[in-house]
């Protein structure tokens, strides 16, 4: 036997609470007790397999034009952002790396060259290298300029 969705338990409740009998209106039973039973709910929001859509998360969604709002604005900080964006930390223009991999020693070396400098460096993953390349060209800013 299936067990009955908690909407159906609900109702079965509440048509319970409503054929009960009341008690007399002076007894602090009566006055704890609702005078009228709410009204099963009719349209309950399911999911496609069926299960009831609980209100709580229906609370926390946003109508179509306030999350389109959002987005809208969420797209012009990222855009604020990278037009601010530090361009320092970047490598000249027609810096080149040339990396291989050596499968007997399992590394791999390479260069980076910006115009007539050249910087070499080995590592056991590409982008460690890359970071490594990168570093020898910061440091090399920083001793010269």
């Amino acid at each position: 036997m299936t067990k009955p969705n908690p909407i159906e338990r609900m109702r079965k409740k509440q048509a319970h609470l409503a054929n009960m009998p009341r008690k007399a209106p002076n007894s602090p039973v009566a006055a704890s007790t609702p005078e009228k039973v709410q009204p099963p709910i009719a349209n309950v929001p399911t999911h496609p397999c069926g299960h009831p859509v609980p209100l709580a998360h229906l609370c926390t969604i946003f109508c179509q034009a306030c999350r389109k709002k959002a987005h809208i604005a969420k797209m012009g900080r990222r855009a604020e952002k990278i037009r601010q964006r530090d361009d320092s930390r970047r490598l000249p223009d027609m810096a080149t790396f040339d990396v291989a991999y050596s499968a007997p020693s399992q590394t791999w070396s390479g260069h980076l060259v910006i115009g007539e400098t050249r910087f070499y460096g080995e590592a056991s993953g590409v982008i460690t290298l890359l970071e490594d390349l990168d570093g020898q060209y910061r440091k090399y800013l920083k001793e010269n300029l």
